[in-house]
Parts: structure tokens; sequence; C-alpha cells
């Protein structure tokens, strides 16, 4: 059987961001590779070393620029090296590819209203809505559907 490489899916995701025409950065290093989107509405970045750390952070944007929203996952301090966490590791690599997509694809959708902005993110156990309240960001699962969250004012992020 083939080994799997980690960040293998994500490096493919990020070429049909691309396909879109996200304007997608790449730094390397080693054996680690950074990418990197800016808008103006948001930042996203993911950082893939296959023997240390996998992760993907998005930082929603006011219109004045200041953070207004922040979204993460990641393998943390979990040593991904060790096999005991490879399917932990392949998880958050799905979790990441499954983003990626969303954005690819507009299912990442936001409602900017201040003071609580809120984005809805696809993840592998389903739509998880992310609300910033006055002590950080809360989440929760996504219980409607796209067309619903359209009516409550939600637009999907631009590639």
């Amino acid at each position: 059987m083939p080994e799997v490489v980690l960040g293998a899916r994500i490096a493919a995701a990020v070429g049909r961001l691309r396909d879109r025409g996200a304007p997608v950065e790449e730094s390397i290093e080693g054996r680690a590779v950074r990418y990197e989107i800016r808008r103006r509405q948001y930042g996203v970045d993911v950082f893939v070393d296959p023997a240390r750390f996998i992760g993907l952070r998005l930082d929603l944007r006011a219109e004045d620029g200041s953070a207004a929203l922040h979204y993460a996952v990641d393998t943390d301090l979990y040593d991904i090296s060790q096999a005991r966490y490879a399917k932990f590791a392949a998880d958050v690599e799905t979790d990441i590819v499954i983003f990626l997509d969303g954005l690819a694809s507009g299912e990442i959708l936001t409602r900017m209203t201040q003071p609580n902005p809120a984005t809805i993110v696809p993840t592998g156990e389903g739509p998880r809505l992310l609300k910033r309240t006055r002590l950080g960001t809360t989440a929760g699962p996504y219980r409607y559907n796209k067309d619903a969250a359209v009516r409550d004012g939600f637009t999907p992020l631009a590639v």
C-alpha cells in the first residue's frame, strides 16, 4: 500500500482554490509549506510541516480592517510524527481540506454585524456556527441550510 503523505490533500485543495482565482502565496522552508490568502475581508494561513504541525487560521476583518473573528483548526501540541497520532492528523487535514474547498465553492458564510460578527464553516462533523462574543468566540453546530443562512444575512466569502 502506498504511503500517504500528510499535506498532499491540502496541496490539492490549494490548487483548486488557485483554479478559482484565489491569490495564494506559497513559501517553503525545508519540509514546511505555508499558504497565505489575503483579501480585504479576510486572511487565511495554512501551515503544513508533515513531521511537526498542520493548521489553518482564518481571520475575518471588519470594514475598518480590525480583527472581527478568528477560526483555527490545527494539530496543536500533538507530536504528529508519532504513529499513534496519525488518525488525528489525518482528521485535521480533512477539516482543512473541507474548509479550503468550502472557500472555493462559496460555502463559508459570514455576517459582519457589529458587535457580534459570525461565520459558518464546513467541517467533517458538519457546518459550525462561530460567533464573536464579548469574551472571545463561541462555536456550535449549524443546523440549518445555506438558504436559511442567506435569509439571516449571511453572505459567502469571496475567493
